[in-house]
């Protein structure tokens, strides 16, 4: 979960091609949590990429199940 302002503002998952964070937001958070939203997910993209190798969330995920998180991430709210 994204924590901002307080609140569960959205999720996050690793994309293991792009080797980043991508963020989905519920609804835009001010500018300045904006940016702190930002920087944590370049931090955590760095982190998981550079320090672990990957983004796998306990001993038997892998890409193919990031993957397809990541596609369910990209479709929240979509009707």
């Amino acid at each position: 979960a994204i924590l901002a302002e307080g609140r569960v503002r959205g999720f996050w998952e690793y994309d293991p091609d792009a080797k980043c964070v991508v963020t989905h937001l519920f609804d835009a958070p001010s500018k300045a949590a904006r940016a702190q939203v930002v920087a944590a997910a370049e931090s955590l993209s760095a982190f998981l990429t550079d320090e672990l190798g990957h983004g796998h969330s306990f001993s038997l995920d892998n890409d193919e199940e990031l993957r397809r998180r990541l596609a369910l991430l990209s479709n929240l709210g979509k009707a």
